[in-house]
């Protein structure tokens, strides 16, 4: 928790869980895509200021339209 790298390490993990979610089974695709937002309020919660920013809101608003249409 105390490395510098943790934005990095954090937006990695945003994007990895929304390739987990995009490429899912329908069966568990809204529930992966649940963790994509929940993932998303996480690091933006820590790094409001991010210069990444743009990128986890665009991976937001297409988990977030994915759980809004399931």
């Amino acid at each position: 928790p105390y490395t510098k790298y943790k934005e990095p390490l954090e937006l990695l993990i945003l994007k990895a869980r929304y390739q987990e979610a995009l490429l899912s089974v329908d069966e568990k695709m809204a529930e992966r895509y649940r963790t994509v937002i929940d993932e998303y309020y996480a690091f933006i919660n820590d790094f409001p200021d991010s210069s990444h920013r743009h990128e986890a809101d665009n991976i937001f608003k297409v988990a977030n339209a994915r759980v809004g249409s399931n």
